[in-house]
């Protein structure tokens, strides 16, 4: 899910009371920082529990919301795909009915990866959604035997990783907040004479001027 969706979504919580707009401005700025899906990062912060935003989305878009506590993955299903495949878009095969393939999915509009299974399988694939954190579980137990995935592996998708990042970088600043933070970090010699050549150059002062109050003050 691109950002655009990402806002047009956030407004949806916000008109629908889940959020408010404060919470919706400070996760897309958190978005355009570290990158990621708006819903992981509302979620990470607090402003929507991961269920309540499966729920509305689920109703938004008309699908169906699977719970995978106490599910495991069909073997013969898992091999309709890589696990780098399943790894890569945090989706697992949840079941077969009929000629339909229901995939559950963190991201229900992750239309690439429901083409490349259509593709695949000749089944027609319908996205349902579930938790990533579940899903992201599962692949971890199915696929590595200590049931953690590599750090290199993992860092796509692990919500924890997301939450590592978030509390790292710790309150977004704006890039203004970012400019005067740099400056206040620069060596104080190197600050005096950035502001004295900046107040000479736009005539605010005169060099001799400067320099006689220069002399008076050491």
């Amino acid at each position: 899910m691109g950002e655009p969706e990402d806002r047009g979504l956030g407004r949806l919580l916000v008109d629908a009371g889940f959020i408010t707009p404060g919470q919706l401005e400070e996760s897309l700025s958190y978005q355009k920082s570290i990158g990621g899906r708006l819903g992981r990062i509302l979620v990470k912060l607090g402003a929507v529990s991961e269920e309540k935003l499966l729920e509305f989305v689920a109703q938004q878009q008309g699908l169906e919301v699977v719970s995978l506590k106490g599910w495991e993955p069909d073997k013969k299903l898992l091999n309709l795909a890589q696990r780098e495949f399943w790894e890569k878009h945090t989706s697992l095969p949840y079941k077969v009915e009929g000629s339909i393939l229901k995939v559950a999915m963190s991201d229900a509009g992750d239309i690439p990866a429901i083409d490349d299974l259509r593709f695949t399988t000749s089944l027609e694939v319908v996205p349902v959604l579930a938790s990533e954190r579940e899903l992201q579980t599962l692949i971890n137990k199915h696929f590595y035997k200590d049931g953690t995935a590599p750090k290199s592996r993992a860092k796509h998708s692990d919500m924890r990783e997301i939450a590592r990042e978030l509390e790292a970088k710790g309150p977004v600043k704006s890039e203004q907040e970012h400019i005067i933070t740099g400056i206040l970090a620069a060596n104080p010699a190197r600050l005096v004479k950035a502001l004295a050549n900046l107040l000479v150059s736009r005539g605010v002062i005169d060099p001799k001027d400067l320099a006689d109050e220069l002399e008076k003050t050491t």
